[in-house]
């Protein structure tokens, strides 16, 4: 199997045994004195062979080439003799043979063992002759030589024919060696090139040794067996009266001695170069086949010539495939076609190929991108024949630039500050919006501590949320204050995820961060307004009840007072109870004004006039140690809103009273008025309902006190005082507030307790000439009203009142009653001319009775009359058609006006 499996070995081996059987057809002849030398070199090729390939080709080249018929150039006329020596010679190559396949741990013996073998079958071989060589010369000559000689035969002539054999053999061994050992002839018989440092020592010695060891053998050999006249040992190996022995010995030593110096020399160089080349091609392969690039050698046709083993995990084919293929067949075609003109370019002038991008195909179709680095290859004759370098599979690191490349697009151009920090809390990388937030520049900040970037205190809670972030693996969205260059504290919305390694180290913790410190200012502002409107929701409710208790108080004296003679005593008390009916209904107006109830009056104000007369007022009645100021507009019709002058003039009397009680020691109050124009982003950023438009803005300030920081965002609230008992209700700043609002308006605070307190209100600036205000009168006239409220007290009152301006009145509990009394007379001889309703009732309220009745009757009038109004209520109803209103307590002037207004508008 092993024949078959190298059957060009077979093939070889009978090539060269045949070959060498014609070869010695024309042996080398050495004549010396009358000896004649011959050396058989045709038995180098089975020998050749034995050594390379091992003693079954050895034998199949000694048999086929015959090489132990040529044993008849020496003894032809011996027939049976020439079986025993072909049989020998045959044997001579299998032991040569099966010594060379023979493995020993010193690469001594490798050397040493042709010749140390061959001295020992020369042993074997003349044994072999002196005891058989007489009994086959004895036998009849055989069948193929009738005419062979048998006798005896003389010792003289044995002995001539067995050293003549051992200087054939040894010549022959020591040249097959010495071929065996050449490069040219290693490749031509497919051995791996060895070499070794101590080679030529080795051949010199051994070819020494044999040489010594065979002239001593042969002087024990002569001294034993062909020795007829018994000389001595020393005449025998040293003297040895035969001239042809010593010419034969010395001619042993000779040829052994030089030609173990000439391969030694030969050998040496060549061990020395095949040790540099094997060490070379070792470290070259070992260096191909692990690195992770890919090596290949093609001609100029771009056909692969040579290919590395990586290309199999690179591209998924085996490198003997690839040396049917060209390298354009891995592209797609148009991929090809851009690539082919650079490589034709590189080609033509014989270029390094450098950093050529080229996109492959995988074997199961995926696209794999290399980057391809070749040198030119030249022959002998400087032609160029082809190229040799490498390819790298660069895939996913392009694919990890071009997410980098992506990643830092988007870190760069996004609306949030970013940042990556070490475990350390160093910064590692940042982009632009971080930086310009904290007020640095993001060369500043790389590689800095965030440290720098917190209170100590803040320091330990960012600290404490890393810790559990990295602890808990998780992401965390936490609200963080951070310092910014100029000192100024600000807070961010920080998002942050620690982020690990395949092995689950720590690399690094990344955080998004939005500022949102505007935003908390906003939601702080709302909070308060919304905590504003609600307490203003408590205020109203508790202003309708007490209106509505005021309302019967109030119309009652007025009624008494019409019925009341000259009695003075008696009309002061009904003076004391108005006056404290009138001073109960302010209390009860500030309460509403900072209520939702946006109902205030419609006439122009002059803001000059009123300061101007504020100041007066002022000026009388402050501690003289107090300066009042004001700058004022130059162009009184400049300085114009709408509103109520009464509300707006107690609003500025309200702020400088509190102004000089932070000013026991004296100081000033200043009031500045100037024009300025809100733009559509200002309004929106507002927490007041603002549009956009002009402005007149009135600071009023002083350099007193100020207000403590904690106690500033409560201010605005009803009922809070830092006043003590006796000296304040607290609804000062909350009317303020809530006049400011329901002017359209809007109010700041900026105090501190080292330079004092400005408040600045900002109102819609108004256009027209200002009308003075008419003295009121009772208007009398006629016609059939149903009065409807829930108060006893104020449908017997406000019956009275219509009554005494000559109406016709029917009253109604809630709107459920009234609308039954309206349809009921809607067809009647006497339907109801007018329906006065209040607004908060039970089972059905003034807006819900509105909507039935004028349903019922689209001509129905109507007067609301209410001690709180819902401005979202009074809105509906505007749009129904109910423009008529009137607030609790009034007096009766007021009614009659807006009930005749009612009844004359068709």
């Amino acid at each position: 199997m092993q024949l078959l499996k190298h059957r060009y070995k077979s093939i070889w081996s009978v090539v060269l045994g045949l070959t060498g059987f014609i070869v010695n057809f024309s042996p080398i002849h050495i004549q010396v004195g009358t000896y004649d030398v011959g050396v058989l070199w045709g038995l180098i090729f089975p020998m050749v062979v034995a050594m390379a390939w091992g003693w079954k080709y050895g034998l199949i080249a000694s048999l086929l080439g015959l090489g132990g018929l040529t044993n008849w150039f020496l003894w032809p006329e011996n027939g049976w003799l020439n079986v025993l020596t072909s049989l020998l010679t045959c044997g001579w190559f299998v032991w040569h043979g099966f010594l060379a396949k023979i493995k020993f741990s010193k690469s001594l013996f490798k050397w040493f063992l042709p010749f140390a073998g061959e001295a020992l079958w020369r042993a074997f071989s003349f044994f072999t002759k002196y005891t058989l060589a007489p009994i086959l010369l004895a036998q009849e000559p055989p069948f193929w030589a009738p005419k062979a000689y048998s006798g005896p035969i003389s010792l003289p002539l044995l002995r001539y024919i067995l050293v003549k054999g051992s200087i054939n053999g040894l010549v022959v061994v020591l040249c097959s060696a010495f071929l065996i050992n050449i490069p040219h002839v290693q490749k031509l018989m497919g051995q791996s090139e060895e070499g070794d440092r101590g080679a030529q020592s080795k051949v010199l010695y051994s070819s020494l040794i044999f040489a010594f060891s065979f002239w001593f053998l042969s002087g024990l050999l002569s001294y034993f067996i062909l020795n007829p006249e018994l000389k001595s040992l020393w005449d025998t190996i040293i003297r040895d009266p035969y001239g042809h022995d010593s010419l034969a010995r010395f001619l042993v030593f000779v040829a052994t001695l030089s030609g173990g110096i000439f391969a030694s020399d030969y050998v040496r160089q060549n061990a020395i170069t095949q040790e540099k080349l094997r060490t070379k091609e070792e470290q070259y392969r070992t260096l191909v086949e692990s690195t992770s690039d890919w090596f290949w050698e093609m001609d100029t046709q771009g056909n692969f010539t040579y290919s590395s083993p990586r290309v199999e995990s690179l591209l998924g084919y085996r490198p003997e495939e690839l040396l049917s293929m060209n390298a354009f067949d891995l592209m797609e075609k148009k991929e090809a076609v851009a690539v082919k003109p650079v490589f034709l370019a590189a080609l033509n002038e014989a270029k390094p190929l450098r950093g050529m991008l080229n996109l492959n195909l995988h074997r199961d179709g995926h696209k794999v991108l290399l980057e391809s680095n070749g040198d030119p290859v030249f022959d002998k004759e400087g032609s160029l024949v082809g190229y040799r370098g490498s390819d790298r599979d660069i895939t996913d690191r392009v694919k990890a630039q071009e997410e980098a490349r992506l990643f830092k697009m988007i870190a760069e151009n996004a609306a949030f500050g970013l940042v990556t920090i070490s475990q350390d809390l160093k910064i590692v990388y940042l982009n632009d919006v971080w930086a310009s937030m904290h007020g640095y520049t993001v060369k500043e900040l790389q590689g800095q501590s965030i440290s720098r970037l917190h209170s100590e205190k803040e320091l330990r809670n960012v600290e404490r949320i890393v810790k559990t972030s990295i602890e808990e693996r998780k992401s965390l969205s936490v609200e963080i204050e951070h310092i910014r260059k100029d000192g100024t504290p600000f807070i961010t919305l920080s998002t942050g995820a620690p982020v690990f390694d395949e092995e689950g180290k720590l690399l690094f913790i990344t955080s998004t961060a939005l500022d949102i410190t505007e935003r908390k200012r906003l939601e702080k502002q709302l909070n308060e307004r919304m905590k504003l409107d609600s307490i203003g929701q408590l205020a109203g409710g508790i202003a309708h009840d007490f209106n509505n208790m005021l309302g019967g108080i109030s119309g009652a004296s007025e009624l008494l007072e019409s019925m009341i003679g000259e009695d003075e005593e008696v009309r002061e008390c009904l003076r004391m109870i108005q006056t404290s009916t009138h001073r109960a209904a302010d209390l009860a107006k500030k309460l509403l004004i900072f209520s939702r109830d946006s109902s205030v009056g419609k006439e122009l104000v002059n803001l000059n006039f009123l300061l101007r007369d504020v100041t007066s007022i002022l000026k009388n009645t402050v501690d003289k140690k107090i300066d009042v100021q004001t700058v004022l507009l130059p162009d009184n019709s400049e300085s114009v809103v709408r509103g109520d002058a009464s509300q707006l003039q107690s609003v500025f009397m309200n702020l400088a009273i509190n102004s000089s009680h932070a000013m026991p020691q004296g100081g000033f109050i200043r009031f500045e008025v100037k024009q300025l124009t809100l733009d559509k982003a200002y309004c929106q950023g507002s927490t007041f309902s603002l549009e956009p438009g002009e402005y007149l803005q009135i600071r009023v300030s002083d350099n007193g006190s100020g207000i403590p920081e904690d106690l500033q965002s409560r201010v605005f609230e009803p009922f809070f005082t830092t006043k003590g008992p006796g000296k304040g209700t607290g609804l000062g700043l909350s009317a303020v507030y809530g006049t400011v609002k329901q002017h359209q308006g809007e109010i700041e605070l900026n105090s501190s307790e080292a330079s004092g307190t400005t408040f600045t209100i900002r109102l819609p600036r108004a256009y027209g000439d200002i009308v003075e205000k008419e003295q009121l009168e009772e208007i009398h006239g006629t016609g059939n009203i149903l009065l409807v409220d829930d108060e006893e007290v104020m449908r017997k009152t406000g019956q009275r009142m219509l009554e005494k301006l000559g109406y016709r009145v029917t009253t109604a509990v809630d709107g459920k009653e009234a609308f039954s009394r309206y349809c009921a007379q809607i067809d009647s001889d006497s339907p109801f001319d007018l329906v006065v309703l209040d607004m908060i009732m039970p089972k059905m309220n003034g807006r819900e009775c509105y909507q039935m009745l004028k349903e019922k009757d689209p001509a129905v009038r109507a007067v609301l009359c209410s001690g709180y109004a819902n401005p979202d209520d009074l809105k509906i109803l505007k749009t129904l058609g109910l423009e008529h209103y009137i607030k609790k307590p009034f007096v009766i002037a007021e009614l009659s006006r807006m009930i005749a207004e009612a009844l004359e508008k068709t």
